[in-house]
């Protein structure tokens, strides 16, 4: 166990955590579900990628220019994720004990890839609060997730046309899609309205 504070570029101060950091060499959806697939208890899952320019910090230091980076983490009980979520570079991350798995060297578009993963050929139109504890509660709560982390990665843009061009995905899903690449200053998904409008 420990408690950790780290000043190294691309890693958070992590607390009161079962820490564990390796290298990405090669495939990152390998790597990660590797150690989804070993994980029975409970851990996070953690790294460090690009964000688009201009994002804030919303904890710790405010990054007045925004911050280069952001991280993503995942929740892992029983070789599955349950849960997605993104924060700030510059906040401090207690694991309440939990092993955490911090990956380094991660490119933020195998990343969008990975998170692309979670979003399911087709998603009901509404779970109700009851039904959150069903798996498919899960997935949709993990699409979403999922979709909204893409969109903050500095080169999620093509991972987001993907979704948006994939015949198998939900029109939900399509819709979120293109409304992030909407928001996107990136030149590709310039490009993707401009194909769509000569289309028609």
């Amino acid at each position: 166990m420990v408690a950790f504070t780290v000043a190294v570029f691309g890693q958070p101060k992590i607390e009161n955590a079962k820490l564990e950091t390796r290298a990405v060499n090669g495939s990152l959806d390998a790597s990660f579900r590797t150690i989804v697939a070993m994980q029975v208890e409970s851990a996070w899952i953690g790294y460090s990628v690009p964000q688009i320019p201009g994002e804030r910090s919303m904890c710790g230091t405010v990054s007045l220019e925004g911050a280069r980076e952001f991280v993503m983490l995942y929740r892992v009980t029983a070789g599955q994720v349950e849960k997605i979520r993104t924060y700030a570079i510059d906040c401090t991350f207690d694991a309440g004990s939990l092993p955490l798995h911090w990956l380094t060297g991660v490119d933020g578009s195998q990343s969008a890839l990975l998170l692309s993963t979670f979003i399911p050929a087709a998603i009901p139109p509404a779970i109700p609060p009851q039904a959150s504890s069903d798996r498919k509660g899960v997935e949709w709560q993990l699409a979403n997730s999922a979709l909204s982390a893409i969109a903050r990665h500095q080169d999620g843009a093509p991972a987001l046309i993907d979704l948006a061009r994939r015949p198998l995905v939900s029109p939900q899903m399509k819709q979120e899609a293109v409304r992030w690449l909407g928001r996107s200053k990136d030149p590709r998904a310039t490009k993707f309205f401009e194909e769509i409008l000569a289309a028609r």
